[in-house]
């Protein structure tokens, strides 16, 4: 399950906060001699249906201690690009660090586990539903500044940034975990599989 998902809104599909192809992990799990399938779930529903065997585990950003009861957990196979969707103004061409987020007003979007980032240092923050009013947001001085990933405003803010209406500051990487729950079958030959072949 891939459950750090958000709503694109007006009808829109759910699309994941990363992209798992361009991770890399379906061959390194393909070499391993596992055939993988990836589904876009809400996190407490792939919780719910790994839990039920319906699913065998998830992908994250979030290696936290309490995933470690349940989830034998790979070194990370992957990192991807955090960055900051400002209005030009606030553009930095040196990226901003996340204490400087502090003096902004910051939103994430819902799904998005990049609000530990922002609670873990104190930093308030408000939460969109979808993306469909991310532009409006900034453009309205509604919040200062979006903190998500690099692929996803591409995705969802791609004729504001073509038209240099908003523009995005690098923030650092996130690493990405391949986690398995426990009780599956093989479980902790899947994640040694994965581990076995990563550098």
């Amino acid at each position: 399950a891939l459950p750090e998902i958000i709503d694109l809104g007006q009808g829109a599909d759910l699309v994941s906060l990363f992209d798992i192809e361009e991770t890399g992990l379906e061959p390194i799990l393909a070499e391993a001699g596992y055939c993988i399938r990836f589904y876009l779930l809400p996190w407490l529903r792939a919780d719910s249906q790994i839990k039920n065997g319906a699913l065998d585990g998830f992908v994250s950003t979030q290696n936290i201690g309490w995933y470690k009861r349940d989830y034998f957990i790979s070194t990370p196979f992957a990192e991807i690009d955090v960055y900051v969707l400002t209005q030009p103004e606030r553009f930095t061409p040196e990226g901003y660090a996340y204490e400087d987020l502090a003096e902004l007003r910051v939103a994430i979007l819902l799904g998005d586990s990049l609000g530990f980032e922002l609670s873990g240092r104190g930093i308030p923050y408000t939460t969109l539903p979808t993306t469909a009013n991310l532009t409006r947001f900034l453009q309205a001085g509604r919040v200062d500044a979006v903190l998500g990933y690099k692929a996803l405003f591409e995705k969802s803010a791609a004729d504001a940034l073509d038209k240099q209406l908003l523009k995005m500051s690098y923030i650092g990487k996130r690493k990405l975990y391949l986690m398995i729950y426990q009780e599956v079958d093989q479980a902790k030959l899947i994640i040694d599989g994965v581990n076995a072949r990563l550098p």
